[in-house]
């Protein structure tokens, strides 16, 4: 019975010092023994997991003597850990008695990940020549040291050395992807390069094709010990996805285990090593991965620990197996959470496969709802699989090994990602985290073939199927996007380099999914310097759950979400830590343009992860893109306010001299203006620095202060009648020889014996190109080789290649069309730089000058060019000969000496001067390339009215669903609407008339909802959806209608923005040029949208400004069509609240069907569709409305109220009149997010600014 168990138990802990008859000791683990009584020993009681058969007692058929069964009898089963006599008073265990658990157990870290604590007794059990076996005492647990292992690395019976080696020339054709994807990653790892791997078994086929190679390798003994030490490894290449991953093969307790040493793609393994990461590129596909591992290590021979349990009578004794000899072979997130036991029970059958093992997975800390797992191990040919299925448990009191499963509840099957039709479901989920810690689940009574659900642990963040999509459970009404992007949504995923991914809901609004715990990284500034690939920006590498960046996250952060706006244009970051990540990602990814824009939304970092993101700008600092730079200008400038609590990461003065001098290079979107220049000034950090004393600085400041106004006696961007003259000391010319300037004539001179030895002595050093054409990546890899490497290196460029490539033998062609002879000079003059001469250089030189020889010069491998040796038997050698194609060429060019161009004459270096000069300080201050920072754009958002012509349509009108409202909505009856006025009146006067009434507060608070009433008396009727009876038949084409006014208006909006930005920037061929190279502004959407809050006429002149060609009928057309489209796309944000609306009303007529929640529902819905926007009038030829309240209805996705439009009226007079107003409102009205905001806004009118307090 359970009350025997009980006392038992408590006997047990009381002769094991584990607890006493009250309970056991702090820290130890209830397991629920359930004890039985020996068969033939009454009063013997044994734990029921070792307890003996009713057969225990029969002799058996080798023991044919009394005394070998009398020692079998007595000392009981070799699975029974104790034995209890009641009989005798005694707690018994087998050997000698009880002792300390040795050193070798205390010190060994599977013991303690298995059991926990060292603080146990144990007990001999037995004792041979390589192994020891120890029980321990009242746990149920036992103990194994195995020695060492002689045997060799031929022990392992399923891998063969001596099978087929591997060489990739051997390959037939359909299997040379093998060598494609394993020779990269040997190249990389110089020890898996000197090995000799062998197949093991056939060579498989297919797109999913797994193969396994195994090698030895060997190192040389400790203290010079002849024997060397060698070590098993595997190696396990995956066809798709692309994978290489090597394992080494040890030995635990006579069993063979992997232990994953390297992985080619984090991104794809089921367990990353955390030492020794490097991005790798793969050219096929245009694309980097993390690689981590390191392949070079050996293992000892060494002695090794084995732990078992016996404590579920039904799964027999269970073999602990440590997360090292899984890790590679089932997600790492599985053995974060459980602790797996081999089983030595019976073999089970699962879907009709015969199991060759089972692995059960306990939880190490139990969770609300608690699981299990069941790992069912199976052969298939050469190679082993795993089925996982996940169980949920009974939520019981008792022990957590001892709990049954929840039969009610389905088990689940976890889905292999790397195989079968999830490869594509995997390829998007690993966007944002690693295969290692994504679980994918699958029904099992479907064939696991359905997804269930899809958990990512790390990122605090699952989906579970429903109706055919995976939904977040986290962010309710969005699923994974299944759709075609558009170009703008596009767009914006490039932003985060890759890491993303999109969400969408009913009502077509998208949301942008990123992981906190991934730490984006540009491949070119950490470990991949050396290709050319990694100057390029694209694609970004994350390096995810790195435990330093993890903690450092907040708590409840794991992951971002960015709404985006229904424009599809741009994002909202919802925190601070949410918009240092994009900056972050922008910053990598080259988006320059929008890094600044958002440089003056970063506010001061307080948190950890807010400064961990702020910090690693810091490896930003080299990059020497002259937008960059400017991008980090812009943030010292608005940082400079916040002090050293947010110190830069960078050397703002070292920033501002380059610069200074790359000012020309920069984009007209990043510059910056001449103010913000001069303000960097100022800075302590500028002014501390020794740079700031530089020449070029020193003049820059002049220049400024002039153009500015700050040392001027007139006023800033005041005309200058005459020309002004700044005193410029930027110290000593550089002596530059030049290589136009030298003439050399060598080559017309006749051709000496050294200078045909040197000939000779190059062409024989010259390895010629295989290909003699080259284009894209091949040629930026063979000119990355002449340079030595991305990063350094001295200039060796062949001189017979240029002669190729003068002469046409040779193409190289970075970009196509790349012109030859300009590659060549350009070469030339790099490899030339020391000012050359020579009769090699002379040809060369002339060369370049005298394209119209070209055609005419000897070629590398004609006839002039060879020279023959004869051999015995009158055969002969030709070969090209580097001496005869000179001199060849020579002769060529002594006949056209007269028509030759040699050097013009230089005129000597000029003197430094020691002044400048600036010609026309008006066209500096109000040039067309700080438009859009300062000059330009009107930075005031004053302009109180517009007026359109009505003649543009009902988007402009007050009511934008008006043909929707005006076919399904009724005005409510009369009678009805004064009924309930006329009650609600009468209520408030029977209140007045009660004693509470009478006090001062009282009778205002009741006059003034009077006033309310009566105020209500006279406003129009409320717009309904009518009886309830009829509300079933209308809301199906009414949302069809929603439907395709929502999706007509998004489709017209994508049009429209394009046409916008098409219009505001005509212009000449030459104007296009300017703007492509960033020479001159491209207004944007954005721009035009600010220009419409701004006063006339300094919007329509900034437009003019900063597009000439525009007239001002352009102009007016533009700034009419951007507001056309606000207001088109503001009735899309209505039209999906008026579908939430609808929706919610479908669900409660197919609920509860109470008739007072239905009219509740459909005035909601009623109320959307009529909407009306109340800042609006028209006289019927014209329109006239508040651009400033426009545009924040279109940014927010909103309809402002009456209520909010008046309350805000009221403000502006008050304020007007300098007097002071306050309002109460209650919750929801508003305050926080629509007139605190827009007060801010109205209020700042650049002489005063508004500080808004929230408490």
């Amino acid at each position: 019975s359970e009350e025997a168990d009980q006392v038992l138990r408590r006997v047990e802990w009381v002769a094991t010092f584990r607890g006493t008859v009250d309970g056991l000791n702090p820290g130890e683990i209830v397991q629920g023994t359930d004890w039985v009584e020996m068969p033939g020993e009454p009063g013997n009681f044994v734990p029921k997991v070792g307890a003996p058969t009713a057969q225990w007692r029969e002799p058996r058929p080798d023991e044919k003597a009394f005394q070998p069964w009398l020692m079998r009898v007595t000392l009981g089963p070799q699975e029974s850990s104790g034995q209890i006599s009641v009989n005798l008073g005694r707690y018994k265990v087998k050997g000698d008695g009880m002792s300390l658990v040795p050193d070798w157990a205390v010190e060994c870290q599977d013991f303690k990940e298995a059991f926990g604590h060292a603080e146990v007794h144990c007990s001999d059990k037995e004792v041979s020549a390589h192994r020891q076996w120890k029980q321990i005492v009242g746990h149920h647990h036992d103990l194994q040291r195995w020695v060492a292992d002689s045997r060799g690395v031929h022990a392992d019976p399923h891998i063969s050395l001596s099978g087929h080696r591997y060489s990739p020339q051997s390959l037939g054709e359909e299997d040379k992807w093998l060598a494609e994807l394993l020779e990269p990653i040997r190249r990389k790892l110089p020890h898996l390069q000197g090995l000799d791997l062998y197949l093991q078994g056939r060579m498989p086929n297919g797109t999913d094709a797994i193969v396994r190679l195994a090698a030895v390798m060997e190192e040389e003994g400790e203290d010079g010990a002849k024997v060397k030490i060698k070590q098993l490894k595997e190696v396990i290449v995956h066809r798709s996805p692309k994978l290489v991953e090597v394992y080494d093969v040890v030995e635990s307790g006579r069993q063979f285990y992997r232990l994953l040493a390297f992985c080619s793609d984090s991104k794809w393994a089921f367990h990353v090593p955390e030492e020794r990461e490097a991005p790798l590129y793969n050219r096929e596909s245009a694309t980097w991965s993390l690689a981590a591992g390191k392949v070079g290590c050996v293992y000892k021979p060494a002695p090794s620990v084995l732990v078992f349990r016996s404590i579920v009578a039904d799964a027999g004794r269970q073999l602990y197996v440590p997360p090292r000899f899984l890790r590679g072979l089932i997600p790492e997130v599985l053995l974060e959470r459980y602790s797996f036991w081999r089983s030595e029970g019976p073999a089970e059958t699962v879907s009709g496969t015969v199991c060759d093992g089972l692995i059960i997975g306990d939880e190490i800390k139990q969770c609300d709802v608690p699981t299990r797992l069941h790992v069912y191990l199976h052969r298939e040919g050469n190679a082993a699989a795993a089925t996982i299925r996940r169980f949920t448990l009974k939520d019981s009191k008792g022990p957590y090994c001892l709990r049954a499963v929840d039969d009610s509840k389905p088990s689940e099957v976890l889905v292999n990602l790397r195989k079968g039709p999830s490869l594509k479901l995997a390829s998007l989920l690993a966007r944002v985290e690693d295969l290692s810690h994504i679980l994918l689940w699958s029904r099992e009574s479907e064939g696991g073939n359905s997804v269930l659900r899809a958990e990512f642990p790390r990122l605090w963040l699952s989906f579970e199927e429903r109706g055919g999509q995976l939904c977040c459970e986290q962010h309710s009404g969005y699923w994974l996007a299944n759709k075609a992007w558009s170009g703008n949504l596009r767009h914006l995923l490039s932003q985060w380099g890759g890491g993303t991914l999109l969400l969408e809901n009913d009502v077509g609004e998208y949301a942008v999914l990123v992981s906190a715990v991934a730490k984006p990284v540009r491949p070119a500034m950490w470990g991949a310097a050396d290709t050319a690939e990694s100057q390029l920006p694209g694609q970004l590498v994350f390096r995810c759950g790195r435990k330093d960046w993890m903690d450092n996250l907040a708590g409840g952060t794991r992951h971002y979400r960015y709404e985006v706006h229904f424009s599809q244009t741009f994002v909202f970051t919802p925190t601070l830590s949410a918009g240092l990540y994009l900056l972050l990602c922008r910053f990598l990814t080259w988006h320059f343009a929008e890094a600044v824009a958002m440089a003056g939304t970063i506010s001061e970092a307080y948190t950890t992860e807010e400064r961990q993101l702020w910090n690693e700008l810091k490896i930003l600092e080299p990059d020497c893109h002259a937008d960059a730079i400017a991008c980090r200008l812009h943030l010292s400038l608005a940082m400079s306010s916040y002090g050293a609590t947010m110190a830069l990461p960078w050397n703002a003065a070292a920033q501002l001299l380059e610069y200074s001098r790359k000012r020309h290079l920069v984009s007209a979107a990043c510059a910056l203006s001449l103010k913000q220049e001069l303000a960097l000034f100022e800075l302590d950090q500028v002014q501390k620095s020794k740079t700031a004393s530089a020449p070029e600085l020193q003049v820059r400041r002049a220049v400024l202060d002039r153009l500015v106004g700050g040392g001027s006696t007139h006023a800033p961007g005041a005309a200058s009648d005459k020309p002004v003259t700044l005193p410029a000391n930027l110290g000593p010319l550089i002596d530059d020889g030049g290589f136009d300037r030298v003439r050399d004539e060598s080559f017309t001179k006749e051709l000496g014996f050294f200078d045909r030895m040197s000939a000779s002595f190059m062409g024989v050093s010259y390895s010629r190109p295989e290909a003699s054409a080259m284009a894209g990546l091949d040629a930026l890899h063979f000119l990355n080789g002449l340079f030595g490497g991305i990063g350094g290196g001295s200039v060796d460029v062949p001189l017979f290649l240029l002669y190729e490539l003068y002469t046409g033998t040779i193409s190289i062609e970075v970009i196509n069309g790349d012109i030859q002879k300009e590659m060549a000079g350009a070469l030339l003059r790099m490899a030339a730089r020391e000012g050359e001469t020579g009769a090699e250089w002379s040809l060369l030189r002339c060369l370049d000058l005298n394209p119209q020889v070209y055609e005419e010069m000897p070629k590398w491998g004609s006839k002039e060019a060879r020279q023959s040796f004869g051999l015995p038997g009158g055969h002969h050698l030709d070969r090209n000969s580097a001496s005869k194609l000179m001199q060849a060429a020579a002769s060529t060019l002594r006949t056209k000496v007269k028509e030759l161009t040699w050097p013009g004459q230089f005129a000597a270096s000029p003197k430094p001067g020691s002044t400048v000069v600036l010609d026309d300080v008006e066209g500096g201050v109000r040039s067309r390339r700080y438009w859009s920072r300062e000059t330009g754009m009107p930075v005031n958002v004053q302009c109180r009215s517009r007026a359109f012509p009505a003649k543009l349509g009902a988007e402009l009108g007050k009511q934008p669903l008006e043909g929707i409202a005006s076919k399904y909505l009724q005005l409510e009856e009369e009678k009805v609407a004064q009924a309930g006025l006329q009650a609600t009146k009468q209520a408030l006067q029977v209140l007045a008339g009660g004693a509470s009434a009478q006090t001062h507060i009282g009778k205002a608070g009741i006059q003034r909802l009077l006033d309310e009433v009566g105020r209500a008396g006279t406003e129009k009727r409320r717009a309904t959806l009518g009886p309830v009876a009829g509300l079933a038949a209308k809301l199906k084409p009414l949302e069809t209608e929603l439907r395709h006014q929502r999706e007509k208006d998004r489709g017209a909006m994508t049009v429209a923005l394009e046409d916008i930005e098409r219009r505001a920037n005509e212009g000449s061929s030459l104007d296009w040029l300017r703007r492509e190279a960033g020479h001159s502004v491209t207004i944007t959407f954005s721009d035009v949208v600010a220009l419409l809050m701004a006063e006339e006429y300094a919007s329509s002149d900034a437009l003019r400004l900063a597009n000439p060609s525009l007239s001002e009928e352009h102009v007016e057309d533009i700034l009419e069509k951007v507001a056309f489209t606000l207001c088109q796309a503001i009735r899309i944000g209505q039209a999906s609240r008026a579908l939430k609306a609808v929706a919610a009303l479908a669900q409660e007529m197919k609920g509860s069907g109470r008739d007072l929640a239905i009219q509740l529902k459909a005035q909601a819905a009623a109320d959307q569709i009529s909407a009306e926007r109340h800042f609006c009038r028209s006289d019927g030829h014209m329109v006239r409305l508040d651009p400033r309240l426009l545009v924040f209805e279109f940014l927010c996705d909103i309809l402002l109220r009456q209520g909010q439009v008046r309350l805000l009226g009221t403000f502006l007079q008050k304020a007007a009149e300098g007097r002071s107003l306050c309002h109460q409102m209650i919750m929801g009205a508003g305050k926080t997010t629509v007139i605190a905001p827009l007060l801010t806004l109205l209020l700042a009118d650049g002489v005063q600014l508004v500080c808004a307090c929230m408490p």
